[in-house]
């Protein structure tokens, strides 16, 4: 028997011998399992007790596979759906697809087939709860982060309250540095005010013109500039932070309040990182919040950022 951590499964198919055999099957895995002969109690069961996945027939008296998948996704269980089918057709299998079946077994199929399936998305299912986690988590601090500056900044001084934001934004992004650039207010560049960690990575004094470098392009755009792989890509301004101190992904955030550009965030990381669409969005957040930031440093220090 494997540890599959207890995963509880559900099976609904109206032959018994089926619904035996893939009991047999999954609970040598490690797996519990519990069965229903249709739609209808296996509705029932979800009503009372939580299930990691759902493995059902498509073709069954009264309430059909699809049926079942429909109401799953209306009632939100947020259980994941596997559907077992003798009719290979391409029509079941898109109607499946549509229904956001997270996979589809046609029979007969073999242990392996099945074993490998039932792992596979129930791993998938873990991975996007814990990523979904991991966000709520991020805005959560990015909450906690406000509400915490906001009281820093009346105590401590602007040097401390730049390091503590970039600290936070280094430890929000697990990242290896951080450093702030603000917009000049005598023309069209940036000039850098702060980093952390940066360990040559351009601390240079020299004004940054809007448009230049990633940098420049996200003060330009005023949107989030993801690069993945800065080795492949990278521009003047990052050349030797890439080369001498091993740094591969950046992130330049845009500072700003609705549309006025304050400055720019950059997270630098030595791991080569894609995001998510709501990982961009939690980022695009972080610079609505640094701006929001950087204005109360004004107000309280009457401070001249650059």
């Amino acid at each position: 028997m494997r540890n599959n951590n207890g995963a509880n499964i559900l099976v609904v198919d109206d032959e018994e011998g089926m619904r035996l055999g893939l009991t047999k099957i999954l609970e040598k895995e490690g797996y519990r399992v519990t069965t229903a002969a249709n739609g209808e109690k296996a509705l029932n069961l979800m009503e009372r007790i939580s299930f990691d996945l759902v493995i059902s027939d498509l073709k069954m008296p009264k309430y059909s596979g699809i049926e079942l998948l429909k109401t799953i996704n209306k009632i939100n269980t947020g259980s994941p759906l596997i559907i077992i089918t003798a009719y290979a057709s391409l029509e079941s299998a898109i109607e499946a697809i549509k229904e956001r079946a997270d996979d589809y077994l046609v029979k007969p199929f073999g242990r392996e087939e099945l074993v490998n399936t039932v792992r596979r998305v129930i791993e998938k299912r873990k991975k996007e709860e814990k990523t979904i986690k991991t966000l709520d988590e991020r805005e959560h601090q990015l909450k906690s982060l406000l509400d915490f500056t906001k009281k820093f900044i009346t105590t401590h001084s602007f040097k401390d309250t730049m390091s503590y934001m970039l600290e936070s934004a280094i430890d929000f992004a697990s990242a290896k540095a951080a450093a702030i650039w603000v917009r000049s207010n005598e023309d069209d560049s940036l000039t850098f005010v702060k980093g952390l960690h940066i360990f040559g990575l351009p601390s240079e004094k020299k004004p940054l013109k809007i448009g230049d470098g990633y940098t420049g392009k996200a003060a330009l755009t005023k949107e989030v500039i993801a690069v993945a792989d800065l080795v492949k890509k990278p521009d003047t301004e990052h050349r030797k932070a890439v080369q001498n101190f091993k740094i591969k992904s950046l992130f330049s955030i845009p500072i700003k309040t609705n549309e006025e550009l304050i400055g720019v965030l950059n997270i630098y990381t030595q791991d080569k990182r894609k995001v998510s669409g709501e990982e961009i969005e939690l980022f695009r957040k972080w610079g609505e919040t640094a701006a929001v930031i950087l204005n109360s440093v004004i107000i309280n220090k009457k401070e001249n950022l650059h």
